[in-house]
């Protein structure tokens, strides 16, 4: 005799469970925007400079150096530029 597993599909609220908020997609769209480079968001601008990405600090002031070129990360001013992880 064969028995059959009857499985019952709850659906739960993706928010709650996996710590996701939706928004609205013209929401989402402004978010993008403001992402862009020379955009900001929060508290940090990005701004790019050939193939350099700066990110300001408007609360300290600070600029550091965020994205460049593999061979660029071999000079020591650009290290010293670097942005440090927290």
């Amino acid at each position: 005799m064969r028995i059959s597993t009857l499985l019952l599909l709850v659906p739960l609220p993706l928010t709650a469970a996996c710590g996701y908020e939706a928004i609205r997609s013209d929401d989402l769209t402004q978010l993008k925007r403001q992402a862009e480079p020379g955009g900001n968001v929060g508290r940090y601008q990005l701004h790019q400079r050939g193939t350099r990405t700066w990110r300001f600090d408007t609360a300290t002031g600070q600029i550091c150096l965020l994205l460049a070129a593999d061979s660029e990360w071999k000079d020591e001013k650009t290290k010293a530029s670097a942005c440090l992880s927290s």
